[in-house]
């Protein structure tokens, strides 16, 4: 996910101020992850707001409605005024809820983000109906604002690595994200503790705290940046864009080497992108 981490629901810094509409379509964005969901809201293919929810606060459309209207209440805007709804959902148990709250809430119905050969980005995989939703707006937001070559890693409850490698999709991996995987030590042993995200300070941990960071941080973004290395090695090439998106990024791009452009609104910016191509099509 694309925007730092925090409880509940919120609203970046910067977007205090009341939104002002211009005349532009008016996209309701929603990015469901395992952890959290970010909504967006875009007019004229800018993010105009952001704000962020634990994925399991709601569970009706009206339970969604009470947290998200306030929000948007706020910044000057009602659902009235939203013309269409986008939604990249890695959650099937949430898809029908966006269901339900489109045609109680909203004009139109939902416009689901998916992989698709009519796309102008191809995609060289096994199949499409297993690549989640957010990693096919990550490639498109890429694709679109950096050219035919980039690998893509977002720091979510998984970190995902994608490489797009002359105007195709060709894969990429999967791994644990930080605190799935501090989460999983704490859950399966007796003894080992929850501890805090931080870079640890050498690579050799002196307690129990740091020696979890060193294994789990340093040894995650240390695993990444021998991936896309390796993937530079496959290609014959290191001219391709690295991007990193999701609220953990910030962490690891304090120790790789090749982690250094970041983007929080990637998912989002990917969604319109979407959105853009299929209105066309």
């Amino acid at each position: 996910m694309a925007i730092p981490p925090s409880n509940g629901s919120t609203t970046v810094p910067h977007e205090k101020r009341r939104i002002e509409l211009r005349g532009e379509t008016v996209i309701l964005l929603a990015d469901i992850g395992n952890t959290h969901t970010v909504f967006g809201l875009s007019s004229g293919k800018k993010i105009l707001g952001s704000w962020r929810f634990s994925t399991g606060r709601y569970e009706t459309e009206d339970e969604l409605y009470t947290h998200l209207h306030p929000l948007l209440e706020r910044e000057g805007i009602t659902l009235d005024s939203v013309e269409e709804f986008v939604v990249a959902s890695v959650v099937p148990s949430v898809n029908e809820c966006m269901e339900r709250f489109a045609r109680r809430y909203l004009k139109n119905g939902v416009i689901w983000v998916k992989a698709s050969n009519v796309l102008p980005v191809k995609w060289d995989i096994v199949s499409l109906d297993q690549l989640g939703s957010d990693r096919v707006a990550n490639v498109l937001a890429a694709w679109k604002e950096h050219g035919n070559n980039a690998i893509i890693v977002d720091f979510g409850t998984a970190i995902t690595i994608d490489v797009l490698f002359q105007g195709t999709f060709r894969g990429g991996a999967i791994l644990p994200g930080f605190m799935t995987s501090i989460y999983g030590l704490f859950r399966n042993t007796a003894k080992l503790p929850m501890v805090d995200l931080k870079f640890p300070r050498s690579p050799v941990g002196r307690d129990t705290d740091e020696n979890l960071r060193v294994g789990i941080v340093l040894g995650t973004v240390r695993a990444i940046d021998g991936l896309i290395e390796d993937i530079f090695s496959f290609y014959g090439t290191d001219d391709m864009k690295v991007i990193c998106t999701g609220g953990q990024a910030p962490l690891a791009m304090e120790g790789s080497r090749f982690l250094s452009f970041y983007d929080p609104y990637l998912t989002l910016k990917g969604m319109i992108v979407y959105f853009e191509l299929v209105r066309k099509s």
